[in-house]
């Protein structure tokens, strides 16, 4: 009765060890990625790592003794504030060229936080879409577009973790972070940090399973040749 008991068990170990062979993990493998730690922070600049801006404005990078108390959580280390100083600073910050390299799902993330210093609310449209010059707006078909207003020092609604972005054809893409605060307060404008565009990958978890069934089969043998 043990005998079979046990034979029965594990086999049913196996099969459910079979139907479990197949990949259920993922890990993200990022096409863009940009948080600004490794640039010096300065005010009035046309680039910041990954992205440069275009149409005659400028944004500040933010960090240690230069504004670094800006940069609220989940930011951290350097940010860019995406209202610049002094000329034209209503920011328009664009990527360099993003190659996707076929169809499918992808996923944005990034921060924006509202400013500490500005008492009014601030403002900004992202968007990703198609582009074939560098330094350029994305355009039509986009495959993201959000606008956020920001209360000063917030740190929920401007969040995004893992927006999920549907590709139908590969290409080269842009993504533009557009400071749209109004009046005077456009030297002010959304914190922006933690940028991060990726696809998802699948990793199979099977080397624990197969050694389990192959454990399983090594004691049904045991036990038949008992």
């Amino acid at each position: 009765m043990l005998r079979f008991t046990l034979s029965v068990c594990v086999r049913k170990f196996l099969t459910f060890s079979a139907l479990c062979f197949v990949p259920v993990s993922m890990h993200a493998d990022p096409l863009f990625s940009e948080n600004f730690d490794e640039l010096t922070p300065a005010l009035g600049v046309t680039s910041a790592g990954g992205f440069s801006t275009i149409n005659g404005t400028n944004i500040d990078i933010l960090g240690g003794a230069l504004y670094g108390y800006e940069c609220l959580a989940p930011a951290s280390g350097n940010c860019v504030d995406l209202g610049g100083s002094g000329g034209s600073a209503l920011g328009d910050l664009v990527s360099t060229l993003i190659s996707i390299p076929s169809a499918g799902t992808y996923y944005l993330s990034f921060d924006l936080i509202g400013n500490s210093i500005n008492a009014n609310n601030t403002s900004a449209t992202v968007t990703l879409g198609p582009s074939t010059t560098p330094g350029t707006s994305p355009v039509t078909p986009f495959l993201y577009q959000q606008s956020f207003t920001l209360t000063p020092q917030d740190t929920v609604d401007g969040i995004v973790s893992g927006a999920v972005i549907t590709v139908t054809t590969p290409g080269t893409y842009s993504l533009e972070f557009l400071n749209t605060t109004a009046g005077n307060d456009i030297n002010d404008g959304p914190i922006l940090d933690n940028v991060v565009l990726a696809n998802a990958t699948p990793e199979p978890v099977t080397g624990l399973l197969l050694g389990s069934a192959l454990l399983a089969a090594s004691l049904i043998r045991k036990r038949a040749v008992r």
